[in-house]
């Protein structure tokens, strides 16, 4: 006589997929309220705990080994799909019934997600309307379509048949949405260099369509009218105001040169970074300014210099110069070599790893870009 606990995860086991996410499939089965006999399945169940010194009433037992799984299955990073006999009206939404139980943990019934309102009895002896059978899954399983068969319509059975139909690339990871055409902006306040660069490069566009000049005469003209624009006065102004905003816009792709991803990183190459990034918040400190001393301490460890503090601002100038000077000859020559090193001993190093997914594998060989 298996457990409740038996019941769920031995029918998830085999149906683990070994892909970018895992997705597991469970058939279960709720016994019915306590009933008469010793044959009944609750029966049984009750029995078999008994034995084992226990006292447990089977149908909470299974809602407490089943919700543990689902949140186990959930921190793994696993997708669940549950096909259910619940002996419970799904239907009902009380904070104790069988669908909120499992709402809580993250799962809804597929069908009737899909056709709310629309209901029908899955058991034939059922004359309430109400079904007992149900399709749970969680919010990462894209369920496409989903209903009931009529009663002995593919295979002879008590039971009508549920069927979803899900994306099943979606479902297990393999699917990825496309990249937002959305680039991030060029021209950012704290950096002073590209402001001013922008400003320089909107005044020559405003120069060179006269832009200044034809919004005074506008604005002349408005004035002479008593403030009412009329419609060759507002065609002037959306003229105006189109060549301004795409003087401005070519204004900002030229204010600021971004090199993400230029270099090849390589943990060589991040050293150079962390030691400029130290000399240089170090630099800032000597002038007065407010800097981390948290993050001091990081960089200091990370590039193993632990008297960096001790170190003179001409002297922290030199080693900034020097690690400037050192960088440039670094990315021009040994980069891409350093970088093709580091991967051939990722590759190495993954061969004799246990991975949970093909993901974990694929982010653990291709890590971030520095820039």
């Amino acid at each position: 006589m298996p457990t409740s606990d038996d019941q769920v995860c031995k029918a998830s086991d085999a149906s683990r997929s070994r892909f970018s996410r895992d997705l597991v499939v469970v058939a279960a089965y709720r016994p019915n309220p306590l009933g008469t006999g010793e044959s009944t399945v609750w029966a049984q169940h009750r029995s078999f705990f008994r034995s084992q010194g226990r006292q447990r009433e089977p149908r909470e037992t299974f809602m407490v080994d089943l919700l543990r799984a689902i949140t186990q299955w959930r921190d793994e990073g696993c997708e669940v799909i549950l096909g259910v006999d619940a002996n419970e009206d799904i239907i009902s939404t009380k904070s104790s019934s069988f669908r909120q139980r499992l709402r809580d943990v993250g799962m809804e019934e597929a069908i009737l997600q899909r056709h709310p309102g629309r209901t029908a009895a899955t058991q034939h002896r059922n004359k309430r309307g109400k079904p007992i059978d149900g399709i749970f899954t969680t919010s990462g399983v894209t369920v496409q379509a989903g209903g009931y068969y009529n009663f002995d319509e593919f295979f002879s059975c008590n039971h009508r048949g549920l069927w979803i139909d899900i994306d099943l690339e979606k479902s297990l990871g393999g699917y990825k949405p496309q990249k937002t055409p959305y680039k991030p902006r060029k021209l950012t306040m704290l950096d002073t260099t590209a402001v001013r660069r922008y400003l320089q490069l909107v005044h020559k566009g405003y120069e060179e369509y006269s832009i200044p000049s034809r919004l005074a005469s506008l604005h002349h003209q408005l004035q002479l009218n008593e403030g009412t624009m009329t419609a060759t006065m507002g065609r002037h102004y959306n003229c105006l105001h189109h060549q301004m905003y795409v003087v401005r816009r070519k204004a900002e792709e030229k204010c600021r040169r971004v090199t993400n991803g230029s270099v090849p990183w390589s943990p060589k190459m991040q050293q150079f970074w962390d030691r400029q990034s130290l000399w240089k918040i170090l630099l800032k400190g000597r002038k007065g300014c407010r800097v981390s001393s948290r993050k001091i301490r990081r960089l200091m460890k990370k590039v193993e210099i632990p008297d960096a503090w001790t170190k003179t601002t001409t002297e922290l100038e030199a080693a900034l110069r020097q690690d400037r000077k050192d960088y440039l000859e670094a990315k021009t020559h040994y980069a891409a070599k350093w970088r093709k090193n580091f991967l051939t001993v990722q590759a190495a190093k993954s061969k004799k790893k246990q991975w949970r997914s093909r993901k974990a594998r694929v982010d653990y060989l291709t890590p971030e870009t520095a820039s």
